[in-house]
Formats: structure tokens, C-alpha cells, sequence
């Protein structure tokens, strides 16, 4: 090897000419093969030969470690480009591409299966609450259970479509309504979850595709409900796990009432934001209808309820029973038909009713923090609905403004 580097050098380096010679001599231990030829040699350098190959050696050294570095950039380079490409194929496969949504969206994220807490449910709806971020948008996620802690981008979510989320299957394909996990829970005890509430929203839209509401419950962490134009009949989830049912079938379009399983009128909030009422004042009436003798039936409660409601049936004139199994039946057959039931001795149908004014242009009630009042029209806001906090004597709401 050491002789194949000095022929190269002794050919091609100007300092040993090209009639530069090696000598190679036998040495003291060398022995002669039958031939003549030395087995053993020892290799005689001119001085200018060993100086060279010194210098060439520290340059070779040198190549060898910018060649490395050269190399680990273009791998580098590669890995980042192979992990765009993959990024990229993941997002854009079967045209579902990466997003950039804005506050108010409606989403889903996907549920890891060890967090899906007994049930199937591969994504839970979302509304994106806040963004952040110039170039690469993230978003912070509202849910009916609270906010999601963390930031998410727009290749983590999908658009969520409220009225199509839950559709009766045909009878050609029999898909599930609830998956085997939320399905073995109407086997037992225990709250029924949104998926539950979701299924019969999609029974009852597909028997009486006319009455209003029967939105997803999970719209109701960001109040992000549509209002209803006419007669409704809506589920809504209180205080973490009770479901109850309000309606304003038979009534005027001002007044709601009520169908609680536990007869109480702390949602009356939440129902005036929900009814968005156009007049001055909302009434509200809490209905005298079963109450539930565990701490888990209201659920299936509020299903009875609302199919009563919808069948032409008075909720407060009825004791159901056989509740968990008719639901179940419901969901198996993909068609929800009135709970079995007797009728009650003859009582009040209201248990207490409820008149409210309510405020701003959400409609809603005095939260009990300060108001800012128009100077035209003399109505009153609240400040985080119209993005201003200070009161000043000549401000003037949207409506006013427009006017001008």
C-alpha cells in the first residue's frame, strides 16, 4: 500500500519530477526464493518522498473529516425531506388535506383507544375556542367535558358537519348506531353518554324530519347551537352528567319549558341563550313530569320525554317504565316509538314558572357583571359579546350604527 501512494505521488507531484525512482534493496533478514527474488524487502525513500507523503496524509485526514460532515448534511437533508414527503402523503391521503380553521369551527380529533373511557368513539366533536400562531396556525379546542389542554394543528382535526354527524343507517347497510362498547351499556347501569343522547337525536330526526332543534349535545360546552325557528325539542346536559329536555311544542315562541327528571330550574340560563328570544322577556316553565328514583335514569328519562313530545303525547300526564330496555329496543330496530307508559291521576302540569329579561344580542340573561348600555336605543350588552369594556356616553350597539 505504501508503495502503490508513492508511485502515485512520485508520478503526479511536481517535487519528485517525473523521473523519480524507488529503490527497493534486500535488507538484513531478506531471504532469496528459488527464483532470486527478495521476499522481504525494505523500502528506500528519497527525503523529498517522505515530506510529501507527511503533507498528504494531514490533507487526507482533513478530506476525511469534511467528508464526514458533508455526509451527515445530506443525510440530514434526505431524512427531512423523506419526513415532508411522509407528512404530506398522510394529509393529503384520499383528499383529506390539512386545514387552517377558524374560531367557532366545528372539528373532530382523534381519541386514542386507551382514552375512549368505554366506548368506540374514534373522535370526539370539538370547536376550536382560540388560534395561535402567524404562519402555522394552532388551535385550542373546546369540548362538552371543557377545554382540551394543549394546541393542535389543523393536520390533527376534520371539518365536523352538525347535521350530518349521526345518520339512521338504511336498511340496506345495518351500521350500528352505537358501537359495541357504548351498546353494552344500555345492558347496565350507569349515565348514558352523548353518543346515547346522539343516537336518539338521529331515531327522532328521521321519524319528524320537520320539528327543529335535536342538535348534538356536545355544541353546548361553546354554545354553538343554532337557534331554532320554530317548534323544538332539544337534550342538554347540566351540571357534568344530568340530561333533561327542553321543548316549546304547544307553547308561544317566547316561552320554554322544562322536562327535568330532578324538577329544578337552574339552567334557565342556559336555555334563554339557547332560545335566543327575540321579545323583551322569556318565560320559562319547570314541568311536572316523573322523577327519576336513581341517580342514573335521567337519561332515558329525557329520550321518553321527547318522544312523547314529538308523538303528539303530554309528558307530564304519563309514568314510563320498561326504560332502559325500550331504548335499547329503539336502537337494535333503527325506529323509536313512543316508551310504554300509564297514565297519572290528574295534577299540575307546571311545577313553577319563570319570567326573565333577558339581554344583549345574545339574548341571554344578566350574568350580574357590569353592562354597557347604547345611547340610541337604550339596550344593554355585555361587554365580552361585543368585544368593549369601557361604558362611554356616545357609544352606540351594531344596530344603531347600521342604521345611520
Amino acid at each position: 500500500m505504501i508503495f502503490d501512494w508513492i508511485r502515485v505521488l512520485g508520478v503526479r507531484h511536481p517535487a519528485l519530477g517525473t523521473n523519480a525512482k524507488l529503490r527497493i534493496v534486500p535488507g538484513p533478514k531478506d531471504d532469496m526464493d528459488a527464483d532470486g527474488e527478495v521476499e522481504h524487502s525494505t523500502l528506500k525513500l528519497p527525503s523529498q518522498v517522505s515530506e510529501i507523503l507527511d503533507m498528504q496524509q494531514e490533507e487526507d485526514e482533513d478530506d476525511s473529516k469534511s467528508t464526514i460532515h458533508t455526509a451527515i448534511e445530506d443525510k440530514v437533508r434526505d431524512n427531512t425531506h423523506l419526513a415532508a414527503t411522509h407528512m404530506a402523503v398522510k394529509y393529503n391521503k384520499k383528499g383529506v388535506k390539512t386545514q387552517v380553521f377558524s374560531v367557532g369551527d366545528k372539528v373532530t380529533i382523534g381519541i386514542p383507544k386507551m382514552d375512549r373511557a368505554k366506548t368506540d368513539m374514534p373522535r370526539l366533536p370539538c370547536e376550536t375556542t382560540k388560534l395561535f400562531g402567524d404562519k402555522v396556525k394552532t388551535s385550542m379546542l373546546g369540548t362538552m367535558f371543557g377545554t382540551i389542554k394543549g394546541k393542535f394543528h389543523g393536520g390533527n382535526l376534520q371539518s365536523y358537519d352538525v347535521c350530518t354527524n349521526t345518520q339512521v343507517p338504511t336498511q340496506a347497510s345495518r351500521a350500528p348506531l352505537l358501537s359495541p362498547g357504548d351498546r353494552a351499556i344500555l345492558d347496565k347501569t350507569g349515565w348514558l353518554s352523548e353518543m346515547h343522547m346522539e343516537a336518539a337525536n338521529a331515531l327522532l330526526r328521521d321519524t319528524f324530519p320537520t320539528v327543529d332543534g335535536l342538535q348534538n349535545p356536545i355544541l353546548k360546552q361553546s354554545m354553538s347551537f343554532g337557534v331554532p325557528s320554530f317548534e323544538f325539542v332539544q337534550f342538554l346536559r347540566v351540571n357534568k352528567n344530568h340530561w333533561l329536555v327542553i321543548s316549546n311544542i304547544g307553547e308561544e315562541m317566547a316561552t320554554v319549558c322544562i322536562y327535568n327528571s330532578i324538577h329544578n330550574g337552574e339552567c334557565i340560563s342556559l336555555v334563554a341563550r339557547y332560545v335566543q328570544c327575540p321579545d323583551s322577556h322569556i318565560t320559562i316553565k319547570v314541568m311536572n313530569v316523573q322523577l327519576q328514583d336513581n341517580g342514573y335514569a335521567c337519561g332515558e328519562l329525557a329520550v321518553s320525554f321527547a318522544t312523547s313530545l314529538i308523538h303528539g303525547e303530554d309528558p307530564t300526564q304519563l309514568h314510563y317504565k320498561e326504560l332502559r330496555s325500550h331504548f335499547k329496543s329503539c336502537v337494535d330496530t333503527y325506529s323509536i316509538t313512543p316508551f310504554p307508559s300509564t297514565v297519572v291521576k290528574p295534577q299540575p302540569r307546571v311545577v313553577h314558572e319563570i319570567r326573565k329579561r333577558v339581554y344583549c344580542k345574545c339574548r341571554a340573561l344578566d350574568n350580574g357583571k357590569p353592562m354597557i348600555r347604547c345611547c340610541a336605543c337604550r339596550q344593554c350588552f355585555h361587554p365580552e359579546c361585543i368585544g368593549f369594556g369601557t361604558q362611554t356616553d356616545k357609544w352606540k350597539c351594531p344596530t344603531c350604527t347600521e342604521a345611520l
